[in-house]
């Protein structure tokens, strides 16, 4: 069991590994898990051992605020770099350079500022050259595969080698890693095609020796706590195979599958490359003319009967671990077929979300960062909008306030919304209305002096999104967060204010709580957005300047 002291980073918490190995820790450790998506979108439920960051490796600046977001008081044992980027297009794209490259430079100087121990980077085995007859890849191979990820690959372990200064650095060569459930792109294509009703079901290219290796994802969890383990054991710079020997072929994982399925194995018939090759082209030719993308590529038929087969003996020598026998993936694809069988829905749906995932940017990430990259002068022409509507008594309450808090009520809402279109979340929204709405009730807000401030709020931040040429392509989008968020917000106002007059009107006494208890409720929640947004809220100056009893 993993029992090394201090919390731990990950980034890439949100992917396939990263989320086995925040679920597999969370109980134990304090960790700090690095993402795109939001938990939610992730399925990781809230932990108070969990704190999650939605940020962008891509980016310095995104790394610097998460080294505010992390306490000082928080020991940083090591970090997981798992974040990357992978398609199937074998085309370069600018996202290899600059999440797998440049991402991991980034990652690695957040490490040195934390003072991390450990720096642990996950590389893959198939950023290696496939081996020749009677070779094999082992610690010692340099990743010299001549493509667009092996090449973004190649550059983060020469990054690591040439900037890890004095903190112990892995690097892990990781075989195809798969779980009962598949969730890894090409095998589950193939599965899909095998036990079908389908002509293609028989079909293997060339001879079906087509070989790589294949690792159970709770078999790179236990190596992965292992090295951590290890730490004081294990050298400053070490290569790690995380991989059983060998490789397994398309004609045994056929074989075993189809057993599996039909009962009996089903007989192959060989398509000779080059005839593979024209039907992947033809293939290709149909999907694109209903504008969609098949799995198989063209270029895959290069790759027909070569093979990739892998020695780790210095790995396991090294941490004294093996892959476990029953995660084997000749023995474990009896469990993929049977979540297959039973599970379909299910099976589709988790495998399906593995390819829609791969893309190089999300929208809400870029909006996000727009929005904070321009939020002082947004908040500022929010607060110059309000006072320009209040030449018609729009805001008069507002207008009453001490200035301070009605910049410090701009922020919070601004980072509210901002958040809610990071995460593709609006549970955050209905929390800051179910808060704040009762206490303006109590001071004499009118519902429709609250909801015209949304409306200023989501003209400024349309114009400011509209107005930057990069995102004006994503215009349809930015109208989706913004104009959809405001009219959820003023939905929720309408909610409360109903409910607050309804019951005025029939329990009096029941409906005016007194003013710090609605201050305090309204302190936990911006202290509440400044942990989920990771910048301050401004609310400790703003309540000490207006004492406890509430009255602002």
């Amino acid at each position: 069991m993993l029992n090394s002291p201090g919390a731990l980073l990950i980034t890439g918490a949100s992917g396939f590994i990263g989320r086995h190995l925040v679920l597999a820790l969370c109980d134990r450790f304090q960790l700090f898990c690095l993402a795109r998506r939001s938990q939610k979108e992730a399925e990781i439920q809230s932990s108070p051992n969990i704190h999650w960051i939605q940020a962008d490796i891509s980016e310095p600046k995104e790394m610097h605020r998460v080294s505010r977001f992390i306490p000082p008081s928080e020991s940083i044992s090591s970090v997981l770099h798992l974040a990357g980027y992978y398609d199937f297009s074998q085309k370069d794209n600018p996202a290899y350079e600059l999440t797998n490259a440049q991402g991991t430079k980034n990652v690695l100087d957040l490490a040195h500022t934390l003072q991390a121990n450990q720096f642990i980077f996950s590389s893959s085995l198939a950023a290696c050259e496939f081996t020749p007859p009677g070779q094999v890849v082992d610690e010692s191979t340099p990743v010299s595969a001549d493509f667009p990820y092996a090449r973004s690959k190649r550059r983060a372990e020469e990054i690591i080698d040439k900037h890890k200064g004095d903190m112990q650095a892995c690097i892990i060569r990781l075989a195809a890693v798969y779980s009962d459930w598949c969730e890894f792109p090409p095998l589950y294509s193939l599965l899909q095609t095998w036990l079908s009703p389908s002509l293609l079901s028989r079909a293997l290219g060339g001879r079906g020796e087509f070989a790589i290796p294949y690792i159970h994802v709770n078999d790179v969890i236990d190596a992965l706590c292992i090295i951590m383990t290890a730490r004081a054991n294990i050298p400053a710079y070490g290569v790690y195979n995380f991989s059983p020997n060998g490789a397994t072929s398309h004609k045994a994982l056929f074989q075993a599958a189809t057993k599996y399925h039909f009962v009996r194995e089903h007989k192959a018939f060989h398509i000779p490359k080059l005839l593979a090759w024209c039907g992947l082209h033809v293939q290709n030719l149909l999907f694109r003319m209903v504008n969609k993308e098949p799995f198989e590529r063209p270029w895959m038929a290069k790759y027909i009967d070569k093979q990739l087969n892998i020695h780790a003996d210095l790995t396991y020598q090294r941490l004294g671990w093996k892959p476990t026998p029953r995660y084997q993936i000749l023995r474990r694809l009896l469990f993929l077929v049977e979540n297959r069988w039973t599970h379909p829905n299910n099976w589709r749906l988790r495998n399906e979300n593995m390819i829609s995932q791969r893309v190089p940017q999300r929208r809400s990430m870029l909006i996000h960062k727009a929005l904070q990259e321009s939020r002082e002068q947004m908040v500022s022409d929010i607060l110059k909008g309000i006072l320009r509507d209040n030449q018609s008594q729009t805001f008069s309450t507002l207008a009453s306030q001490n200035p301070s808090f009605v910049t410090w009520f701009t922020y919070l809402m601004f980072q509210v919304l901002s958040f809610s279109i990071r995460t593709r979340d609006r549970y955050i929204l209905s929390d800051a209305v179910q808060v704040l709405a009762p206490y303006c009730f109590d001071q004499g807000y009118s519902e429709d002096e609250l909801k015209n401030f949304m409306f200023v709020i989501q003209r400024v931040l349309n114009a400011h999104l509209l107005s930057q040429s990069e995102l004006k392509k994503h215009k349809q989008r930015i109208r989706d967060f913004i104009d959809l968020n405001t009219q959820f917000l003023v939905d929720e106002i309408e909610d409360v204010y109903e409910s607050l007059s309804h019951k005025k009107m029939v329990r009096p006494e029941t409906v005016k709580q007194p003013a710090a208890a609605e201050m305090s409720e309204i302190q936990r929640f911006a202290r509440r957005i400044e942990s989920l947004c990771g910048d301050p809220m401004m609310e400790t100056a703003l309540f000490r300047e207006h004492g406890d009893d509430g009255n602002i």
